[in-house]
């Protein structure tokens, strides 16, 4: 008994995003219109971000692929939604960011900058808006 207790919590998420759409299937079944499979996956998807069964990442991706395939929308309407231009902006930032973060670049970067200014602390200030202004310059010429 203990071993099958165990077996649940360790492979719980596994069974639930099988287990899921099976228990769901009868709504799409029983309502043969695109708002009954609409609210096959909408219900699918709840229940995986409820449970985080799929990282949450995963699980907002998934409305891209399930609606087309089921025919409730077009990709070509259902993207647009995905990538517009600020979404883009702030998934490579934090892209970037984690990256940077991954890697300690910006431990290097800060001890790079200690080696250089020292322990005064008007160049700490300087170097502080001159970083803050060459940033402002190339975020305005590359938004330009």
């Amino acid at each position: 008994m203990f071993h099958r207790i165990n077996w649940l919590k360790q492979r719980w998420r596994l069974l639930l995003i099988l287990l899921t759409p099976l228990v769901l299937l009868p709504i799409p079944i029983i309502g043969k219109s695109s708002q009954a499979r609409c609210g096959y996956i909408v219900l699918i998807l709840t229940v995986y971000w409820v449970f985080e069964a799929i990282p949450l990442p995963v699980t907002s991706l998934l409305p891209l692929a399930l609606f087309p395939m089921a025919g409730i929308l077009p990709a070509e309407t259902v993207a647009p939604h995905y990538f517009k231009d600020i979404i883009t902006l702030f998934f490579g930032s934090m892209s970037l960011a984690y990256a940077v973060e991954s890697v300690n670049l910006h431990r290097r970067i800060a001890l790079f900058v200690l080696s250089l200014v020292g322990t005064s602390s008007k160049w700490y200030f300087f170097f502080f808006l001159n970083n803050f202004q060459t940033n402002k310059f190339y975020l305005g010429q590359w938004l330009e």
